[in-house]
Protein backbone atom coordinates (compact mmCIF):
# COMPACT_ATOMS: atom_id res chain seq x y z
CA UNK A 1 0.00 0.00 0.00
CA UNK A 2 1.49 3.34 -1.09
CA UNK A 3 2.20 5.89 1.62
CA UNK A 4 4.38 8.44 -0.13
CA UNK A 5 2.13 11.10 -1.68
CA UNK A 6 1.98 14.69 -0.49
CA UNK A 7 -0.68 17.37 -0.71
CA UNK A 8 -0.15 21.12 -0.44
CA UNK A 9 -3.10 22.81 1.22
CA UNK A 10 -3.92 26.24 2.58
CA UNK A 11 -6.51 27.20 5.18
CA UNK A 12 -8.74 29.45 3.12
CA UNK A 13 -12.39 30.41 3.00
CA UNK A 14 -14.50 27.51 1.80
CA UNK A 15 -17.47 29.59 0.65
CA UNK A 16 -16.60 28.98 -3.00
CA UNK A 17 -14.64 25.75 -2.71
CA UNK A 18 -15.01 22.10 -1.80
CA UNK A 19 -15.99 21.48 1.80
CA UNK A 20 -17.24 19.08 4.45
CA UNK A 21 -19.27 19.81 7.56
CA UNK A 22 -17.30 20.44 10.74
CA UNK A 23 -19.05 17.43 12.32
CA UNK A 24 -16.77 15.10 10.37
CA UNK A 25 -13.64 16.98 11.45
CA UNK A 26 -14.71 16.70 15.09
CA UNK A 27 -15.29 12.97 14.56
CA UNK A 28 -11.85 12.52 12.97
CA UNK A 29 -10.30 14.44 15.88
CA UNK A 30 -12.00 12.34 18.55
CA UNK A 31 -11.24 9.10 16.71
CA UNK A 32 -7.56 10.05 16.50
CA UNK A 33 -7.38 10.88 20.20
CA UNK A 34 -8.91 7.52 21.09
CA UNK A 35 -6.24 5.84 18.96
CA UNK A 36 -3.46 7.76 20.72
CA UNK A 37 -2.65 10.01 17.74
CA UNK A 38 -1.63 13.53 18.75
CA UNK A 39 -3.21 16.69 17.41
CA UNK A 40 0.17 17.75 16.03
CA UNK A 41 0.44 14.54 14.03
CA UNK A 42 -3.13 14.87 12.80
CA UNK A 43 -2.62 18.36 11.31
CA UNK A 44 0.84 17.59 9.90
CA UNK A 45 1.54 19.01 6.39
CA UNK A 46 -1.88 20.67 6.30
CA UNK A 47 -0.65 24.24 6.72
CA UNK A 48 -2.97 24.85 9.66
CA UNK A 49 -2.59 25.09 13.43
CA UNK A 50 -4.11 22.66 15.91
CA UNK A 51 -6.54 25.44 16.91
CA UNK A 52 -8.85 24.28 14.13
CA UNK A 53 -9.41 21.05 16.05
CA UNK A 54 -10.68 23.00 19.05
CA UNK A 55 -12.92 25.50 17.25
CA UNK A 56 -13.54 24.27 13.68
CA UNK A 57 -15.50 26.47 11.26
CA UNK A 58 -18.92 25.30 10.13
CA UNK A 59 -17.40 24.14 6.85
CA UNK A 60 -13.93 22.73 6.47
CA UNK A 61 -11.89 22.65 3.26
CA UNK A 62 -12.03 19.21 1.66
CA UNK A 63 -8.28 19.39 1.01
CA UNK A 64 -7.56 19.97 4.69
CA UNK A 65 -9.94 17.22 5.73
CA UNK A 66 -8.37 14.70 3.40
CA UNK A 67 -4.87 15.60 4.55
CA UNK A 68 -5.97 15.02 8.16
CA UNK A 69 -7.52 11.73 7.13
CA UNK A 70 -4.34 10.67 5.38
CA UNK A 71 -2.34 11.54 8.52
CA UNK A 72 -4.79 9.58 10.65
CA UNK A 73 -4.80 6.36 8.65
CA UNK A 74 -1.07 6.37 8.06
CA UNK A 75 -0.50 6.65 11.80
CA UNK A 76 -2.42 3.43 12.45
CA UNK A 77 -0.69 0.05 12.57
CA UNK A 78 -3.54 -1.48 10.55
CA UNK A 79 -5.06 1.39 8.49
CA UNK A 80 -8.02 -0.54 7.10
CA UNK A 81 -9.05 -1.71 10.56
CA UNK A 82 -9.30 1.99 11.37
CA UNK A 83 -11.30 2.64 8.20
CA UNK A 84 -13.83 0.00 9.19
CA UNK A 85 -14.10 1.32 12.75
CA UNK A 86 -14.51 4.86 11.46
CA UNK A 87 -17.35 3.85 9.16
CA UNK A 88 -19.08 1.82 11.85
CA UNK A 89 -19.10 4.82 14.15
CA UNK A 90 -20.70 7.23 11.69
CA UNK A 91 -24.25 7.07 13.03
CA UNK A 92 -27.21 9.10 11.76
CA UNK A 93 -26.84 11.81 14.40
CA UNK A 94 -23.44 12.73 12.93
CA UNK A 95 -25.04 13.78 9.65
CA UNK A 96 -26.75 16.86 11.08
CA UNK A 97 -30.01 18.01 9.53
CA UNK A 98 -29.73 15.30 6.85
CA UNK A 99 -29.59 12.63 9.56
CA UNK A 100 -32.68 14.09 11.23
CA UNK A 101 -34.52 14.29 7.91
CA UNK A 102 -33.76 10.63 7.22
CA UNK A 103 -35.25 9.61 10.57
CA UNK A 104 -38.62 10.87 9.38
CA UNK A 105 -38.64 8.60 6.31
CA UNK A 106 -41.24 5.85 5.93
CA UNK A 107 -39.25 3.57 3.61
CA UNK A 108 -35.68 2.91 2.57
CA UNK A 109 -36.47 4.33 -0.86
CA UNK A 110 -37.38 7.63 0.79
CA UNK A 111 -34.14 7.51 2.78
CA UNK A 112 -32.12 7.03 -0.42
CA UNK A 113 -33.86 9.92 -2.18
CA UNK A 114 -33.24 12.26 0.77
CA UNK A 115 -29.58 11.23 0.91
CA UNK A 116 -29.17 11.74 -2.84
CA UNK A 117 -30.90 15.12 -2.75
CA UNK A 118 -29.14 16.61 0.28
CA UNK A 119 -25.77 14.86 0.39
CA UNK A 120 -24.10 18.06 -0.83
CA UNK A 121 -25.21 19.95 2.28
CA UNK A 122 -22.74 17.81 4.24
CA UNK A 123 -19.93 17.41 1.68
CA UNK A 124 -19.86 18.98 -1.77
CA UNK A 125 -16.70 17.38 -3.16
CA UNK A 126 -18.57 14.48 -4.76
CA UNK A 127 -22.06 13.33 -5.62
CA UNK A 128 -24.22 10.54 -4.25
CA UNK A 129 -26.52 8.89 -6.79
CA UNK A 130 -29.23 6.26 -6.43
CA UNK A 131 -29.09 3.95 -9.45
CA UNK A 132 -31.47 1.01 -9.70
CA UNK A 133 -31.43 -2.12 -11.81
CA UNK A 134 -33.53 -5.26 -11.79
CA UNK A 135 -32.06 -6.73 -8.62
CA UNK A 136 -30.42 -3.90 -6.70
CA UNK A 137 -30.60 -0.27 -5.72
CA UNK A 138 -27.10 1.19 -5.71
CA UNK A 139 -25.98 4.18 -3.67
CA UNK A 140 -23.04 5.27 -5.83
CA UNK A 141 -20.33 7.78 -4.96
CA UNK A 142 -18.88 9.79 -7.81
CA UNK A 143 -15.15 9.43 -8.31
CA UNK A 144 -13.00 11.72 -6.20
CA UNK A 145 -9.23 11.90 -5.71
CA UNK A 146 -7.97 8.29 -5.77
CA UNK A 147 -4.69 9.11 -3.98
CA UNK A 148 -6.39 9.55 -0.64
CA UNK A 149 -10.08 8.87 -1.17
CA UNK A 150 -9.89 5.06 -1.02
CA UNK A 151 -10.10 5.31 2.77
CA UNK A 152 -13.05 7.69 2.90
CA UNK A 153 -15.05 5.94 0.19
CA UNK A 154 -14.92 2.72 2.18
CA UNK A 155 -15.73 4.43 5.49
CA UNK A 156 -18.69 6.30 3.97
CA UNK A 157 -20.15 3.19 2.36
CA UNK A 158 -19.76 1.24 5.60
CA UNK A 159 -21.58 4.09 7.32
CA UNK A 160 -24.46 3.80 4.79
CA UNK A 161 -24.64 0.07 5.45
CA UNK A 162 -24.74 0.59 9.20
CA UNK A 163 -27.59 3.10 8.88
CA UNK A 164 -29.61 0.74 6.68
CA UNK A 165 -29.01 -2.14 9.07
CA UNK A 166 -30.28 -0.04 11.96
CA UNK A 167 -33.36 1.23 10.10
CA UNK A 168 -34.40 -2.27 8.95
CA UNK A 169 -33.36 -4.33 11.97
CA UNK A 170 -36.97 -5.20 12.90
CA UNK A 171 -37.47 -6.96 9.54
CA UNK A 172 -34.99 -9.81 10.30
CA UNK A 173 -33.68 -9.90 6.72
CA UNK A 174 -31.70 -12.87 5.37
CA UNK A 175 -29.92 -11.14 2.48
CA UNK A 176 -27.01 -8.73 2.80
CA UNK A 177 -25.79 -5.47 1.32
CA UNK A 178 -22.57 -5.53 -0.69
CA UNK A 179 -19.99 -2.74 -0.81
CA UNK A 180 -18.23 -2.35 -4.17
CA UNK A 181 -14.84 -0.61 -4.18
CA UNK A 182 -12.74 0.44 -7.16
CA UNK A 183 -9.47 -0.04 -5.28
CA UNK A 184 -7.57 -3.31 -5.19
CA UNK A 185 -7.76 -5.52 -2.13
CA UNK A 186 -4.99 -4.46 0.27
CA UNK A 187 -2.66 -6.99 1.84
CA UNK A 188 -3.76 -8.44 5.17
CA UNK A 189 -7.22 -6.88 4.95
CA UNK A 190 -9.08 -7.46 8.26
CA UNK A 191 -11.88 -9.60 6.85
CA UNK A 192 -12.87 -10.77 10.35
CA UNK A 193 -14.25 -7.31 11.04
CA UNK A 194 -16.74 -7.55 8.15
CA UNK A 195 -20.01 -8.91 9.53
CA UNK A 196 -23.54 -8.63 8.17
CA UNK A 197 -22.45 -7.35 4.74
CA UNK A 198 -19.97 -8.10 1.97
CA UNK A 199 -17.11 -6.19 0.35
CA UNK A 200 -15.84 -6.66 -3.20
CA UNK A 201 -12.69 -4.95 -4.50
CA UNK A 202 -11.65 -4.13 -8.09
CA UNK A 203 -15.18 -3.08 -9.03
CA UNK A 204 -16.29 -0.49 -11.56
CA UNK A 205 -17.77 1.91 -9.00
CA UNK A 206 -17.63 2.82 -5.32
CA UNK A 207 -21.15 1.99 -4.24
CA UNK A 208 -23.40 0.21 -1.76
CA UNK A 209 -25.50 -2.48 -3.42
CA UNK A 210 -28.86 -2.97 -1.69
CA UNK A 211 -31.36 -5.75 -2.52
CA UNK A 212 -34.13 -4.07 -4.48
CA UNK A 213 -36.90 -5.68 -2.42
CA UNK A 214 -35.67 -3.83 0.66
CA UNK A 215 -36.41 -0.40 -0.77
CA UNK A 216 -40.16 -0.39 -0.05
CA UNK A 217 -39.98 -2.00 3.39
CA UNK A 218 -41.71 0.05 6.07
CA UNK A 219 -39.66 2.15 8.48
CA UNK A 220 -41.16 3.67 11.60
CA UNK A 221 -40.37 7.41 11.55
CA UNK A 222 -39.11 8.81 14.86
CA UNK A 223 -40.38 12.41 14.74
CA UNK A 224 -42.13 13.52 11.56
CA UNK A 225 -42.43 17.17 12.66
CA UNK A 226 -38.73 17.49 13.49
CA UNK A 227 -37.82 15.65 10.29
CA UNK A 228 -39.87 18.15 8.30
CA UNK A 229 -38.01 21.05 9.87
CA UNK A 230 -34.72 19.29 9.12
CA UNK A 231 -35.67 18.90 5.45
CA UNK A 232 -36.48 22.61 5.30
CA UNK A 233 -33.06 23.36 6.74
CA UNK A 234 -31.37 21.09 4.19
CA UNK A 235 -33.20 22.88 1.38
CA UNK A 236 -32.14 26.26 2.75
CA UNK A 237 -28.50 25.14 2.82
CA UNK A 238 -28.78 23.89 -0.78
CA UNK A 239 -30.06 27.31 -1.86
CA UNK A 240 -27.22 29.06 -0.03
CA UNK A 241 -24.48 27.03 -1.70
CA UNK A 242 -22.40 29.26 -3.92
CA UNK A 243 -22.60 29.14 -7.72
CA UNK A 244 -19.06 27.72 -7.76
CA UNK A 245 -20.29 24.76 -5.74
CA UNK A 246 -23.11 24.41 -8.24
CA UNK A 247 -20.67 24.36 -11.17
CA UNK A 248 -18.66 21.64 -9.47
CA UNK A 249 -21.79 19.58 -8.90
CA UNK A 250 -22.80 19.90 -12.56
CA UNK A 251 -19.31 18.90 -13.69
CA UNK A 252 -19.33 15.86 -11.40
CA UNK A 253 -22.73 14.72 -12.67
CA UNK A 254 -21.69 15.14 -16.29
CA UNK A 255 -18.39 13.28 -15.67
CA UNK A 256 -20.37 10.23 -14.55
CA UNK A 257 -21.98 9.97 -18.02
CA UNK A 258 -19.94 12.09 -20.49
CA UNK A 259 -21.52 10.39 -23.50
CA UNK A 260 -25.07 11.12 -22.35
CA UNK A 261 -26.56 14.27 -23.86
CA UNK A 262 -28.12 15.62 -20.65
CA UNK A 263 -30.21 18.69 -21.40
CA UNK A 264 -30.35 21.84 -19.28
CA UNK A 265 -33.85 20.92 -18.16
CA UNK A 266 -32.78 17.41 -17.17
CA UNK A 267 -29.80 18.73 -15.22
CA UNK A 268 -31.98 21.29 -13.45
CA UNK A 269 -34.37 18.51 -12.42
CA UNK A 270 -31.46 16.47 -11.04
CA UNK A 271 -30.40 19.50 -8.98
CA UNK A 272 -33.97 20.15 -7.81
CA UNK A 273 -33.95 23.60 -9.44
CA UNK A 274 -35.91 25.23 -12.23
CA UNK A 275 -34.12 25.64 -15.55
CA UNK A 276 -34.36 29.43 -15.27
CA UNK A 277 -32.82 29.40 -11.76
CA UNK A 278 -29.96 27.21 -12.97
CA UNK A 279 -29.28 29.54 -15.90
CA UNK A 280 -29.36 32.59 -13.61
CA UNK A 281 -26.91 31.09 -11.11
CA UNK A 282 -24.48 30.15 -13.87
CA UNK A 283 -24.65 33.66 -15.34
CA UNK A 284 -23.37 34.95 -11.99
CA UNK A 285 -20.07 33.25 -12.87
CA UNK A 286 -20.13 34.32 -16.52
CA UNK A 287 -20.59 30.76 -17.74
CA UNK A 288 -23.33 28.65 -19.26
CA UNK A 289 -24.47 25.06 -18.99
CA UNK A 290 -23.46 24.54 -22.62
CA UNK A 291 -19.89 25.68 -21.89
CA UNK A 292 -19.58 23.44 -18.82
CA UNK A 293 -20.88 20.43 -20.73
CA UNK A 294 -18.49 21.05 -23.63
CA UNK A 295 -15.56 21.39 -21.24
CA UNK A 296 -16.38 18.06 -19.54
CA UNK A 297 -16.69 16.30 -22.88
CA UNK A 298 -13.40 17.66 -24.14
CA UNK A 299 -11.61 16.59 -20.96
CA UNK A 300 -13.12 13.12 -21.40
CA UNK A 301 -11.90 13.11 -25.02
CA UNK A 302 -8.28 13.64 -23.93
CA UNK A 303 -8.42 10.40 -21.93
CA UNK A 304 -9.97 8.53 -24.85
CA UNK A 305 -7.34 9.86 -27.25
CA UNK A 306 -4.47 8.71 -25.04
CA UNK A 307 -5.89 5.54 -23.49
CA UNK A 308 -7.97 3.93 -26.20
CA UNK A 309 -7.72 2.83 -29.80
CA UNK A 310 -10.94 4.60 -30.80
CA UNK A 311 -10.73 6.62 -34.00
CA UNK A 312 -11.39 10.37 -33.99
CA UNK A 313 -14.80 9.67 -35.53
CA UNK A 314 -15.66 7.08 -32.88
CA UNK A 315 -14.68 9.41 -30.03
CA UNK A 316 -16.70 12.19 -31.60
CA UNK A 317 -19.77 9.97 -31.85
CA UNK A 318 -19.28 8.49 -28.35
CA UNK A 319 -19.21 11.95 -26.73
CA UNK A 320 -22.22 13.24 -28.63
CA UNK A 321 -20.65 15.71 -31.05
CA UNK A 322 -22.63 16.30 -34.24
CA UNK A 323 -19.70 15.09 -36.36
CA UNK A 324 -15.92 14.65 -36.32
CA UNK A 325 -15.39 18.09 -37.85
CA UNK A 326 -17.26 19.78 -35.01
CA UNK A 327 -15.30 17.76 -32.46
CA UNK A 328 -11.97 18.64 -34.10
CA UNK A 329 -12.81 22.37 -34.18
CA UNK A 330 -13.87 22.39 -30.50
CA UNK A 331 -10.86 20.35 -29.42
CA UNK A 332 -8.43 22.66 -31.22
CA UNK A 333 -9.97 25.69 -29.50
CA UNK A 334 -9.71 23.84 -26.18
CA UNK A 335 -6.14 22.53 -26.48
CA UNK A 336 -4.54 24.46 -29.31
CA UNK A 337 -4.05 21.21 -31.25
CA UNK A 338 -6.18 18.93 -33.38
CA UNK A 339 -7.15 15.58 -31.80
CA UNK A 340 -4.77 13.74 -34.14
CA UNK A 341 -1.81 15.97 -33.28
CA UNK A 342 -2.63 15.75 -29.56
CA UNK A 343 -2.73 11.96 -29.71
CA UNK A 344 0.55 11.68 -31.61
CA UNK A 345 2.33 14.15 -29.33
CA UNK A 346 1.18 12.83 -25.96
CA UNK A 347 0.70 9.09 -26.49
CA UNK A 348 3.40 6.90 -24.96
Amino acid sequence: MARSWSLEVKFVSVKNSLFLSKDYLVYIRDFALIKGISAKTLVGNSGIDIDILLNPPQRVSAQIFHQLGFNLFNSLAVPYAGVIELGQGMVLSMHGSLGLAVQGAKSLNEVAKLAEKYHLTRANFRILEQIENRNHSNLRLSESQPEYDMYFAMAELISFQQVIDQLLKHHHLQEHCCIHLKSSEPENFPWKMIKGYQIKFNQTHNQLQIPIQWMDLAISPNDIELAGLAKDQCQQIMEELSPLGLVNEIRQRLKLHPSKNTSLKEMAEQLHLSASTLQRRLRELNTTYKDIKLDVRLLASTKLLLNSEYSIEQISEHLGFSDASSFTKSFKTFSGQTPAVYRNKHSR
